[in-house]
C-alpha cells in the first residue's frame, strides 16, 4: 500500500469513527428527547384515564343516590304488584318529576337522561316518552342489571352515540332488597370526555377508543373507521407512537374498573413528530457536511504530502537509472517540514555521490584497464626461447616430418598468446593453447610427460581470461621435469560445477606447492621471474574481473600439486 493509500486509508478511518461517534451522540440526545416527551404524554393521558374513573365513579355514586331516594322507594314500592291505573298514573307523574330534578343536578356531569323500568310502566325524562328504552334492548339492561347483583353495568349505544349506566333498584323499605325496578342513565360520552381532559389544554388533540373484549364500541366524533383499524393493530405495541391520517399520535391503552373495558387514549404529538424529523435532517445534512468538508480538507493535505513526496522519489528513481546526474534541487519553502529537509539531505547526498564518483570510481576503472595491460605484458618470454632451441635441435639432429607438427602448433600458440586485441577466449580455445603447447613439449619429453583431461562439453562455451590454464601447464612442466624429475610427469585438467560456481583444476605429479605460496607472492618475497610471477599474474587478473570471490587456490593432496581456479558459473547446466 502506498504512502497516499495508507493517508487516505487512516483519514477514511478517522471520518468513519467521528461520524459513528456524533451520530451515536446525536440519536442518544434525540431518544431522550423523545422519551422525555413520551413521558410527559403518557403522565397526561394517565392522568385523563385517572379522571375517567373518577368520572364514572360519580356516576356510580348518582345511582347509589337515586336508588337510595325515599320519594322513588315509596312510589316503587307503592305501585309493587298494584293494579289500580289511578294509583299507577300518580306514581308514574311523582317518579317523572323526581328524575327531573336529578337529571338537572347532574346535566354537569354528562348526563342526557334518566329511566326507570318496572313491570307496570317505563318512566324517562324524555318528556312523555312511554317507551325510552327498544324491546329487545330493554330486556337486556334488565337481565344485565339482575345479574350484576347491586352493581353499575355499563353498556354502549353506538347508533345513539351514548352509554348506558345500568343499575337494579332494590326495596330497602321495608328491607327485603326486591328488585323494584331498573334504573337506566343516559350519558353523552363526548361531554363526559371534554369534562374529564379540560385540564389538560388540548381538547382538540386528544382521542378515545373504548373497547369492550378488544371490540370497539365507541370512538370520538373525528375518528375514522380506517383509523380504528390502525390502532387495533398497534394496541399490542402500547405505549407506542403510531401514524394515522390525520397525523402522528401517541397511543396508551388501559382498563377501567366496569365491565371489562378498555380504552385507548391518543394525543396528538405532530409537533413533537415535525421537530423529531427536523432535528433528524439537521443531524444528518451536518454530518454529511462535516464529513465533505473532512474529505476535501483530506484530500488537499494528502494531495501536498504526496507532491512533495513523489517528487522525492521521482528524483531517487532518476538518480538510480544514472548515478552520474545530479538531481534538480526544489525551491526552498518558508515553511520547511520533514520532506523538504529530506529533499535538502537527498540533494547534498547527491552531490557528494557525485563527487566521489567523479573522483574515485572512473579513475579506478581507468587503472585497472591500465593495470590489465601491465599484468598481461608480464607473461614470461622464456618458452618462447625453449621451444626454437627445440626445433633447432631437432633439425640438426635429423630431418624428420615430426618438425612440421611442431612448427604448426607453435605458430597456433603464437597467433593466439601473441594477440593483444583479444582479451577473452572460449574454455574451448583455451584448451586448444593447451593442447597445442602439449604437442610441443610432448616432442621433447616424449614417454616422460602425460596429459589427461576430464572437462564436460557443457563448460567448452564458457568465456575466460585468456592464458590462464596454459601457463599452468607449462609451471608444471618446468618444476616437474625440467628441475630434473625422473619418472613419467602426468598432468590432469579437470572442470566440475557447485553451486553458482565453476572449478578448474590442474593438477601434476613430480612437484609440490611451498606453504602459503599466494600469501608470499601478495607479499612480494618471491623473486620477479619464474613459476611465482605467473601465478601472481593469473590470481590478480581473474580477481580484477570477477571480483574477490574467484582466482587461484593452491593445494598439495596425496604427492599431487593442485591448482584450482574458481569462476563464476555462467552456462546452463546440460541434461545426461
Amino acid at each position: 500500500m502506498t504512502l497516499r493509500k495508507m493517508i487516505f486509508l487512516l483519514c477514511a478511518i478517522i471520518e468513519c469513527m467521528v461520524a459513528g461517534v456524533t451520530s451515536l451522540a446525536g440519536l442518544y440526545i434525540l431518544r431522550n428527547f423523545d422519551a422525555m416527551n413520551a413521558q410527559a404524554m403518557m403522565e397526561t393521558l394517565q392522568i385523563v384515564s385517572a379522571n375517567m374513573n373518577l368520572a364514572l365513579e360519580d356516576v356510580s355514586h348518582m345511582t347509589y343516590k337515586i336508588l337510595g331516594d325515599s320519594i322513588l322507594q315509596q312510589e316503587l314500592s307503592k305501585i309493587r304488584g298494584s293494579l289500580n291505573e289511578q294509583e299507577i298514573l300518580s306514581s308514574y307523574h311523582i317518579l317523572y318529576n323526581r328524575l327531573i330534578q336529578f337529571q338537572n343536578e347532574y346535566r354537569y356531569q354528562g348526563i342526557l337522561d334518566l329511566d326507570i323500568l318496572t313491570h307496570s310502566f317505563d318512566v324517562s325524562t324524555r318528556y312523555m316518552q312511554k317507551n325510552p328504552v327498544d324491546g329487545p334492548l330493554r330486556d337486556e339492561m334488565i337481565r344485565k342489571a339482575a345479574q350484576a347483583d347491586g352493581k353499575m353495568v355499563l353498556c354502549a349505544s353506538r347508533e345513539k352515540d351514548e352509554w348506558l349506566a345500568v343499575r337494579s333498584i332494590r326495596q330497602i323499605m321495608p328491607f327485603d332488597l326486591e328488585i323494584i325496578g331498573t334504573m337506566v342513565i343516559h350519558i353523552n360520552p363526548n361531554q363526559l370526555v371534554r369534562r374529564v381532559t379540560e385540564h389538560t389544554g388540548n381538547n382538540s388533540l386528544l382521542y378515545w377508543v373504548l373497547d369492550q373484549n378488544g371490540e370497539v364500541f365507541f370512538y370520538s366524533e373525528k375518528m375514522s373507521e380506517n383509523s380504528i383499524a390502525v390502532i387495533s393493530e398497534h394496541l399490542d405495541q402500547a405505549p407506542c407512537m403510531i401514524s394515522m391520517a390525520n397525523g402522528h399520535f401517541f397511543l396508551i391503552h388501559g382498563g377501567l374498573n366496569y365491565d371489562d373495558w378498555g380504552y385507548s387514549l391518543l394525543l396528538s404529538c405532530e409537533s413533537q413528530w415535525q421537530a423529531r424529523k427536523m432535528a433528524y435532517t439537521v443531524l444528518f445534512l451536518t454530518m454529511l457536511f462535516s464529513m465533505a468538508a473532512t474529505a476535501l480538507t483530506g484530500c488537499a493535505f494528502v494531495r501536498s504530502i504526496d507532491k512533495r513526496t513523489n517528487a522525492l522519489l521521482v528524483k531517487i528513481e532518476n538518480y538510480q537509472s544514472d548515478s552520474t546526474a545530479c538531481p534538480p534541487v526544489l525551491p526552498s519553502r518558508h515553511h520547511r517540514n520533514e520532506i523538504d529537509i529530506l529533499h535538502d539531505h537527498f540533494d547534498a547526498m547527491a552531490q557528494r555521490i557525485d563527487g566521489l564518483i567523479q573522483e574515485k570510481y572512473i579513475s579506478e576503472l581507468l587503472s585497472k584497464d591500465a593495470q590489465l595491460r601491465a599484468l598481461e605484458s608480464q607473461i614470461n618470454p622464456h618458452f618462447l626461447y625453449n621451444v626454437l632451441q627445440s626445433i633447432n635441435s631437432r633439425a640438426q639432429l635429423a630431418h624428420n616430418t615430426e618438425i612440421t607438427s611442431i612448427v604448426e602448433a607453435l605458430g597456433r600458440f603464437l597467433r593466439i598468446s601473441l594477440d593483444s586485441r583479444t582479451k577473452v577466449l572460449s574454455l574451448r580455445e583455451e584448451l586448444n593453447l593447451v593442447h597445442d603447447y602439449m604437442i610441443i613439449q610432448k616432442e621433447r619429453f616424449e614417454e616422460q610427460l602425460s596429459y589427461t583431461e576430464n572437462v564436460p562439453d557443457a563448460f567448452l562455451s564458457v568465456e575466460v581470461p585468456k592464458m590462464i590454464l596454459q601457463p599452468l601447464v607449462e609451471n608444471a612442466v618446468k618444476y616437474a621435469l625440467e628441475n630434473g624429475f625422473e619418472d613419467t610427469c602426468t598432468i590432469a585438467v579437470q572442470a566440475c560445477r557447485t553451486e553458482g560456481t565453476i572449478h578448474l583444476s590442474v593438477e601434476n605429479s613430480g612437484s609440490s606447492f611451498p606453504e602459503d605460496m599466494l600469501g608470499k607472492l601478495h607479499a612480494s618475497r618471491t623473486q620477479k621471474h619464474g613459476f611465482g610471477i605467473g601465478l601472481k599474474n593469473i590470481h590478480e587478473r581473474l580477481q580484477l574481473s570477477y571480483g574477490e570471490n574467484y582466482g587461484i587456490w593452491l593445494s598439495n593432496q596425496n604427492g599431487w600439486a593442485v591448482c584450482e581456479i574458481r569462476i563464476p558459473d555462467v552456462c546452463e547446466p546440460v541434461e545426461e
